[in-house]
């Protein structure tokens, strides 16, 4: 935003293609053939940038769309995907993964998790993203004084979000252990 000025990132994530560790799917890339060949059933939330490479890979016939909430508290189409995961009813979702990893964390199956870090670009955007803190321009001693925070605690951060399931990634898109 042009108001603010971004601090250095304190994690990195990405969506995630999500199945279930018993089909021993090995699939990396959307654009993986495994995926037409087998004819997977595909749940993706709509209107959201991996949308896009269905649009690409053409892949509408084996997609189940799933609404985008405007309003959690009342709709939360990334716990329905995972349901439906579990239930047998797709065989891939692809979610935000932060919220995919929490969802796997509390499912009654093991789900693996791939994030989507070696996908092409399309025309709606990266699958892959850094967070940051917005800081008010014109305050370096702010800035310096967030970024020394994040540097000094990222181990502690990074064990948070562990603890929610999300999915951490280094600074070139390589799944953090």
């Amino acid at each position: 935003h042009e108001f603010v000025q971004n601090s250095n990132p304190f994690y990195n994530s990405s969506y995630v293609l999500m199945s279930l560790e018993e089909k021993n799917i090995d699939v990396q890339t959307l654009s993986d053939h495994e995926i037409k060949e087998k004819k997977y059933k595909i749940g993706i939330i709509h209107a959201t940038p991996p949308s896009s490479y269905v649009v690409k890979y053409k892949l509408f016939d084996q997609v189940k769309f799933y609404r985008q909430a405007a309003d959690p508290r009342k709709q939360k189409p990334w716990a329905d995907a995972t349901s439906d995961l579990v239930d047998g009813k797709i065989d891939i979702a692809i979610l935000w993964g932060p919220l995919a990893g929490y969802e796997a964390k509390k499912a009654k199956k093991p789900i693996k998790i791939v994030p989507l870090t070696k996908e092409e670009i399309t025309s709606r955007g990266k699958l892959v993203y850094r967070f940051t803190m917005g800081i008010r321009r014109n305050e370096p001693e702010w800035e310096k004084t967030i970024n020394n925070l994040i540097k000094d605690n990222q181990e502690e951060i990074n064990q948070i979000l562990r603890g929610y399931g999300i999915p951490l990634l280094d600074s070139l898109g390589n799944p953090l252990k």
